[in-house]
C-alpha cells in the first residue's frame, strides 16, 4: 500500500490555475485593447489636423483654377 502522505501537494489545483491564467490573460488582452483604443483617438485628432491645411489649399486651387478657365474664355484680344 502506498504512503499518500508523503508526496508533494500542488499549490493550486488545474482548475483554479487554469482560472488565474485566464485572468490574466483577459487583463492583458483588455489591456492592448485599451492601449489600441487610445493610439486610434489619437490619430484620428492628428488626422483633423492634417486635413484641415489641406482643405484650405484645396480650395485656394479651385478659386485659381476657377480664375484661370474665366480668364482662359475670354475673347483673344485683337492686334491694332
Amino acid at each position: 500500500m502506498e504512503d499518500y502522505q508523503h508526496q508533494p501537494r500542488p499549490i493550486l489545483s488545474k482548475p483554479v490555475a487554469a482560472y488565474v491564467v485566464g485572468g490574466v490573460a483577459g487583463l492583458g488582452l483588455g489591456g492592448y485593447a485599451l492601449h489600441e483604443h487610445r493610439i486610434g483617438q489619437s490619430l484620428t485628432a492628428e488626422d483633423g489636423q492634417v486635413i484641415a491645411p489641406l482643405n484650405v489649399t484645396r480650395s485656394q486651387v479651385d478659386g485659381l483654377t476657377a480664375t484661370v478657365r474665366a480668364l482662359a474664355a475670354r475673347p483673344a484680344l485683337q492686334p491694332v
